[in-house]
């Protein structure tokens, strides 16, 4: 009898942790077994005669580590669609059609720099092989090339490089001003506008 207790209390527990009673069990959720092979690499198995379930405090981790890989690698596509000529996972969860388009080979822009007759550097846009003599430079222009994210709103049609240009553009719909200056009641929408405005009128 003490034995099947035993047996009992060992199911329940957490399959990771060891330390907490299971929350819920592991296939019981979409893609679950998965994501916890990814993210700390351990094999959970149907057939493995080993705790099956999961607790909330692995449970979360687990969710906000997926989250953050799911995050990081679409970032990482959108700087190689920038910056090299590295093909991208095309997975369906890394990767989205819009990030598919910036990894095409007709965006990509080669960071080879090279030599210019009187020694300095150059780097060339392969776009429109435009050339400029900063790496950041090359960088900034190139956002033109690639402008991803497009205004939610539906009569506008704008489009942006980055999510922060995109957040800038959205205040010029919703008037949200959230720097406001230390010196005076004045808000505005951007932290540049803040910055010239410190300089000009409180210095």
């Amino acid at each position: 009898m003490e034995q099947q207790k035993t047996s009992t209390k060992f199911y329940e527990i957490c399959r990771l942790c060891l330390d907490e009673n299971g929350h819920c069990d592991i296939f019981d959720r979409n893609e679950l077994q998965d994501n916890i092979y990814r993210c700390i690499g351990v094999k959970v198995s149907l057939v493995d005669s080993l705790p099956q379930k999961i607790c909330a405090k692995c449970l979360e981790i687990i969710d906000r580590a997926t989250e953050l890989r799911i995050i990081a690698k679409k970032n990482d596509i959108h700087l190689k669609s920038l910056f090299c000529c590295v093909e991208g996972d095309t997975s369906k969860e890394s990767i989205t059609k819009t990030e598919q388009q910036a990894d095409s080979s007709q965006n990509r822009v080669s960071i080879k720099d090279f030599k210019c007759e009187d020694g300095n550097r150059e780097y060339k846009c392969n776009i429109c092989s435009k050339k400029f003599n900063k790496w950041k430079k090359l960088y900034l222009h190139n956002r033109l090339h690639n402008k991803n994210y497009a205004c939610p709103l539906n009569l506008c049609t704008k489009k942006f490089a980055t999510k922060g240009d995109l957040e800038k553009h959205i205040r010029t719909h919703t008037g949200e001003k959230p720097y406001q200056c230390d010196k005076c009641d004045k808000s505005f929408a951007q932290r540049g506008t803040l910055k010239t405005h410190k300089e000009t009128v409180h210095t």
